[in-house]
């Protein structure tokens, strides 16, 4: 304990050597032992932009269940002003979040976040396998760009200090594009952005590789060429993907298919995602790539405004020797707007 608190005093010292400290208003999460578990269901790298004090409440309760240590200094959130710009990482226990500098309007703002990172010369002090986040609020914008540099601030180097810190990764959110965790980002698509009342909203649901990573080897994230994903269709995808949609009177409504509890015909399998090479989730139907919400138990007899947000998920896991990992977190899409009227 005393050898941590040394290194971390160092490490502050560093980072604000050529600034004083801002106190800011900030989130901190961690865990130490089962953090792999964490990684393996929240992601082991990313951003999330909260939105909503459900979404919120929600990314919390999963934390929490989790065992995830919480230390909340956001005091009060106002979501109708202000998003929360989250950043996560599954590393090394000498890994710390700050903030660097938040800027921008309400059509385009700007999160520099950093982490600086211990270089080991002899026998490494800490532990690895340690889950992070650490999140900030940012006001309201079309479009928000979360950036991560990393820097060292002990043991020499080209990155020693905050001011110094190299840009690793970086991700922009906005109506097109949702979040990227993993490596992993999905998008929908509406077939239709205007309907009558009863008619069906059908939707494209894609997976992609995310086109984050800046360093080749870099601190923060893993390198990846490519992805596997279990594919979305035996069982109709009842294990990973599903919707949620805002109706017209403010309520929010999940949706997901029912579990097909005696399917024992067939098995999921790997589907490799690589740049370029996105994959559509598919209906149950050979050749069927639109999603139902109808089917789902969507009502859109109401005239009105309807916003869907979909949902990927899946636990990570091995596979076998011959077999590759599969990818696991939760991957929210863009938030697409439908108009019954």
């Amino acid at each position: 304990m005393i050898q941590w608190l040394a290194i971390s005093l160092m490490i502050f010292s560093a980072a604000t050597a050529h600034s004083a400290p801002v106190k800011v208003r900030a989130f901190h999460g961690e865990l130490q032992e089962g953090g792999h578990l964490v990684a393996a269901a929240l992601g082991e790298e990313g951003a999330w932009l909260v939105e909503s004090k459900e979404r919120w409440n929600e990314l919390l309760g999963q934390m929490n269940k989790l065992g995830v240590k919480i230390d909340d200094e956001l005091g009060e959130l106002d979501f109708a002003k202000e998003n929360l710009a989250c950043i996560f990482h599954y590393g090394d226990e000498g890994d710390q979040f700050s903030l660097k500098e938040v800027r921008g309007d309400e059509k385009s703002r700007q999160v520099d976040l950093a982490m600086s990172y211990i270089i080991y010369k002899g026998q490494r002090a800490l532990r690895m396998g340690v889950w992070k986040v650490f999140a900030v609020p940012v006001g309201k914008a079309a479009e928000t760009k979360v950036t991560l540099s990393t820097f060292h601030p002990l043991n020499g180097g080209p990155n020693p200090t905050i001011d110094k810190a190299r840009l690793e990764w970086e991700w922009t959110f906005s109506q097109k594009t949702g979040e990227a965790v993993g490596g992993l980002t999905a998008a929908i698509q509406a077939q239709a952005t205007t309907l009558k009342p009863g008619e069906d909203i059908q939707i494209k649901f894609t997976l992609s590789l995310a086109d984050a990573q800046k360093e080749k080897n870099g601190r923060f994230a893993n390198q990846r060429d490519s992805i596997h994903v279990w594919d979305g269709k035996y069982s109709s995808g009842y294990r990973n993907y599903g919707f949620i949609a805002q109706t017209p009177d403010g309520k929010r409504v999940e949706l997901r298919p029912k579990r097909i509890s005696d399917w024992d015909k067939n098995a999921p399998h790997p589907v490799e995602i690589k740049a370029g090479k996105p994959y559509l989730l598919p209906g149950w139907r050979e050749g069927d790539g639109m999603k139902s919400l109808k089917a789902l138990g969507l009502d859109t007899t109401v005239p009105g405004t309807y916003q869907i947000t979909g949902i990927y998920q899946e636990q990570a896991q091995p596979i076998g020797n011959d077999n590759p990992a599969m990818w696991g977190g939760i991957v929210r899409t863009n938030t697409i707007t439908i108009e019954v009227k």
